[in-house]
């Protein structure tokens, strides 16, 4: 379980561009449904359709165990931008 929790913002909300934020959580978390969230995603999509990649990549790193692995211990933003490029790049 990669403890990863998926928020996301209506299309007819204001978005201007497509959005994407990965929050680290120095504690795991206990949302509803008893789920332990240590990952915060948010997507914020412009319209209906043109997040779908976004997602697709989204399922992508959080399904790598090396790059989840890699996150937990991450806090150089710089590095985490370049990891997830390595990473989805390796897909």
């Amino acid at each position: 379980q990669n403890k990863m929790y998926l928020l996301h913002a209506s299309p007819n909300s204001g978005v201007n561009r497509l959005s994407v934020s990965i929050s680290i959580l120095r504690e795991e978390q206990i949302f509803p449904s008893d789920i332990p969230v240590k990952y915060l995603v948010i997507l914020a999509p412009q319209d209906y359709s043109s997040h779908i990649d976004a997602l697709g990549d989204i399922v992508k790193l959080f399904s790598n165990k090396d790059f989840v692995s890699y996150l937990s211990n991450a806090t150089d933003n710089k590095e985490i931008y370049k990891k997830i490029a390595e990473t989805l790049q390796g897909e």
